[in-house]
């Protein structure tokens, strides 16, 4: 059963959410929103943040704190949907109603609601958490293309990929850096990462080699999560 529990002040970090103490409550307020937007045309890829399958987590809808929820999160409007189970018709929430969001074992923060003014309306995902906390944004676009294109072209592979539909969902991505909570700091790759902390360039890139030199290889977002993690040691 799913329960629904009071969420303490906004300033309380969302680590504590796991001492609340839950009470049995009608979650019928949860889907009283609008259907969720169907995009009724053919096209590839999906609006999703990441996968189209949704998972089961936590979020707090206008200050309340709801558990065992299926949901996913439309990255083109940037709203939560939600669900009572698969199947049912799924109803997309109003972003600035949703303060957070925990799908699976991935945390959503909206930022803009944490005070963060230079925050764009919607959902910030946190990669790591510490003294510096790495944000990564996801936001998809309609476009079109008279080209079959996918994968890099797109930004993501759609394992189910149709020649000939010329319309398709594009994955933008953006990261940020957080320090002690304070604003958000974009940065465009791992070198304009590691600017950011000029004390521990040296160390940064030594660390670094050695992960490569030891055969591993990694992703642009694993080599960020890599450098903040080893920063906040």
């Amino acid at each position: 059963m799913m329960a629904l529990v009071s969420h303490p002040a906004p300033a309380q970090d969302y680590q504590e959410l796991e001492y609340f103490s839950d009470s049995a409550k009608d979650l019928s307020v949860l889907f009283r929103g609008r259907q969720a937007v169907r995009y009724d045309f053919l096209y590839n890829g999906n609006c999703f943040w990441k996968e189209a399958s949704y998972r089961v987590g936590d979020i707090i809808y206008r200050g309340k704190l709801y558990r065992g929820v299926e949901m996913n999160l439309d990255a083109v409007l940037q709203s939560p949907l939600v669900r009572m189970h698969a199947g049912a018709v799924s109803i997309g929430l109003y972003p600035s109603d949703v303060e957070y969001m925990k799908i699976g074992d991935n945390v959503y923060e909206n930022l803009a609601l944490k005070g963060h003014q230079e925050a764009k309306e919607g959902f910030y995902e946190m990669l790591t958490d510490g003294e510096y906390r790495l944000y990564k944004r996801v936001d998809k676009r309609v476009e079109t293309s008279v080209d079959n294109v996918n994968g890099s072209e797109i930004g993501y592979e759609d394992p189910l990929y149709k020649d000939n539909i010329h319309t398709y969902f594009k994955y933008f991505p953006t990261y940020y850096l957080s320090h002690n909570g304070g604003p958000l700091v974009r940065f465009r790759n791992k070198g304009s990462l590691i600017k950011l902390f000029p004390e521990h360039k040296k160390a940064l890139r030594k660390h670094l080699s050695s992960i490569s030199d030891s055969g591993v290889k990694l992703e642009s977002e694993e080599s960020f999560i890599e450098i903040v993690k080893f920063v906040c040691q």
